[in-house]
């Protein structure tokens, strides 16, 4: 019985090390995101000041399309991604998703117009958004339900990895120079991707029920074909939507698209893109005591640890509360901001700001930053995963380019201190909101969860 028991502790060690190896080997085109984000800050600084470039100095308006047109490339992708993936499979998407990557950031490296630059971003746009499906549906599917929250929460990690790397390598390199970092990234997620094991949700979907088999007591770490065979069993019980029926009458799909819609419309309404992209300029305007490119990545590092320490967190707070609690102190920060630009105090309250933005980035990164994405993955149910992630991304990143492109705009039609306003009255809403609607999703296995729309 003893000697059982050890063999089923080495058999879970051995699962978790497997599945989060390979969690870390897809995330790396999550870095590739962070990396995107993080460019803008430190770029359109030197841009706007006409450093060193054949591009001249450049306007608000156009640092807006700048910014703006990495959410235009992600929604470029929507058709094509969700289609591919399920007739090429997850591994070989996400080494092709390197080839706009590296592409967008070697024309970065190149640009000496400004039109360079937009295609550039777009390109890179485009694999950021496809990241953003291919990352999440690979990770769920590879992974048991107990550990699925905190590989979600890792994935988001990668993210925020590649915005601090930016924040830090933008305070000694030039913009052109920074994309190099994107090139490297590129190549190696690439290589990585080549040895990455395919989904076997994906393969057994096709009729490669062997192969699935196979790929799955490697992800699991076990020899015991009964608890194998059980939980390919249990999968193959979620319905899949045959499409004889209308997709809106569905409840498990039009349900879940739904949730996830709203979850996503307050991801992009709480500011928090805007915070990230522009952040070298608002602490500029708010006349932070330390550089703008200093206070970012102080701000940077605040958020990579509060990611980090959210990890575990994750894994044992149930979703819901944890979504609601970091909405709200997201809110007070935002509103307190707010209230700074409009009081403008003076010098001895600079540090304010700086407050500020770590008690937003703090909720932001324990609650709604992670689970945005953790959601997404626990209501892409077989039948609804493609619509769920069509909608979450559509919806994440059309509000994202309106966010962004918008925040000039904003800033002259509501005041700096009412476009933060703005965003803390939205965190408000977004915290009833997911408090009414958003069921309880944490360790739940995909049966359940369909079960919960019946």
């Amino acid at each position: 019985m003893a000697g059982n028991h050890a063999k089923m502790e080495n058999r879970g060690f051995g699962s978790i090390f497997v599945q989060t190896v390979s969690t870390i080997g897809a995330a790396l085109g999550n870095l590739n995101v962070g990396l995107a984000i993080g460019w803008c800050s430190s770029a359109l600084v030197q841009l706007e000041a006409g450093k060193p470039t054949d591009i001249g100095t450049i306007t608000d308006q156009e640092c807006d399309w700048i910014g703006a047109l990495l959410s235009v490339g992600a929604l470029l992708q929507l058709p094509v991604t969700g289609v591919a993936s399920e007739r090429l499979g997850r591994k070989l998407c996400l080494l092709g998703n390197s080839i706009p990557a590296a592409s967008g950031w070697i024309m970065t490296s190149f640009a000496t117009n400004l039109w360079m630059l937009y295609i550039a971003r777009i390109l890179i746009g485009v694999s950021v958004g496809a990241y953003c499906i291919l990352i999440p549906t690979y990770v769920a599917e590879i992974s048991e339900p107990k550990i699925r929250g905190i590989l979600g929460a890792m994935i988001q990690l990668f993210v925020i990895t590649g915005v601090v790397l930016m924040y830090s390598t933008g305070m000694v390199l030039n913009w052109y120079q920074l994309s190099y970092i994107g090139v490297g990234l590129s190549v190696l997620s690439a290589a990585v991707s080549l040895i990455l094991p395919e989904s076997p949700v994906w393969l057994a979907r096709h009729g490669k029920q062997e192969e699935a088999f196979q790929r799955l007591r490697w992800l699991r770490g076990s020899s015991d074909s009964h608890d194998l065979e059980q939980e390919m069993l249990n999968s193959s019980e979620s319905r899949t939507f045959s499409g004889n029926g209308r997709l809106y009458q569905d409840p498990t799909v039009i349900k879940p698209v739904i949730l996830i819609t709203l979850v996503m419309v307050f991801n992009q309404l709480c500011g928090i893109n805007v915070i990230l992209t522009y952040a070298d300029e608002i602490f500029k305007d708010a006349g932070a005591p330390f550089s703008s490119e200093l206070s970012s990545l102080i701000v940077g590092i605040v958020m990579w640890v509060a990611t980090a320490t959210s990890v575990p967190v994750i894994k044992v707070v149930d979703r819901r509360p944890l979504l609601i609690f970091s909405l709200v102190w997201m809110s007070v920060s935002m509103c307190m901001f707010g209230m700074y630009f409009y009081l403008t105090p003076g010098p001895s309250y600079t540090w304010v700001p700086i407050l500020c933005m770590t008690v937003f980035i703090l909720a932001f990164c324990f609650g709604q930053g992670p689970l945005a994405w953790i959601i997404l993955a626990d209501l892409a149910i077989p039948q609804a995963a493609a619509a769920v992630g069509t909608a979450a991304n559509l919806v994440n990143w059309g509000f994202s380019f309106g966010i962004t492109l918008g925040f000039v705009d904003m800033k002259e039609l509501l005041t700096t201190a009412g476009t933060f306003w703005f965003y803390g009255l939205s965190c408000v809403v977004g915290a009833l909101v997911i408090s009414i609607f958003l069921p309880e999703t944490r360790g739940k296995s995909s049966k359940q969860i369909e079960n919960m729309f019946l």
